[in-house]
């Protein structure tokens, strides 16, 4: 089957399958009812979190999961009109743009994701468009590991003001006359 493809989409077969191998995840989702103006507009907030999308051929992107050793059951959802939203960035952060985008628009709707090897349905799509970004979920370990560090600070600088008081103390009676 492979053999079949002209030049030219046997270079679009190879540019998608080395989008899919470099993503660490990708969405399909329905694009149909997008002007162009809404599409270039999602197109900006993606780039601006680390994503990307692209309208694909829904038979060349087959080949392309084929070839990059995807599963095959992504190719289910490949009916009618697709774009491919992939990205090396932080998967929650890029889903929850395309939710809010989503939630504005009533378009595009998501068809599934893939994390790696794994599918995803649209609802796991969501479920991770509510997940604490990366950086956030580093800020509250930071935070989980040093809030009993600064209450041990806290202690220690208790105990040396009290022995800065014994110490203030022990001198004033020793400075005081008639003792």
């Amino acid at each position: 089957m492979i053999a079949e493809v002209r030049p030219e989409k046997r270079s679009i077969v190879q540019e998608y399958r080395q989008r899919l191998l470099s993503a660490r995840f990708g969405v399909l989702a329905d694009p149909s009812g997008l002007s162009v103006a809404k599409t270039a507009e999602l197109r900006v907030r993606l780039r601006d979190v680390g994503a990307r999308m692209q309208v694909v051929k829904n038979r060349l992107l087959k080949m392309a999961i084929r070839e990059a050793g995807l599963p095959e059951e992504l190719g289910r959802w490949l009916e009618g009109p697709n774009a491919l939203i992939y990205g090396e960035g932080d998967v929650a952060v890029a889903s929850r743009t395309l939710r809010q985008f989503i939630e504005e628009n009533q378009q595009p709707s998501i068809r599934c994701g893939f994390i790696g090897e794994r599918i995803l349905t649209a609802e796991e799509v969501e479920q991770i468009a509510q997940l604490p970004s990366r950086e956030e979920m580093m800020a509250y370990v930071v935070g989980m590991v040093a809030a009993p560090m600064s209450g041990l600070v806290g202690c220690l600088n208790q105990m040396l003001v009290r022995l800065l008081y014994v110490f203030k103390a022990i001198e004033e009676k020793k400075s005081t006359p008639g003792d």
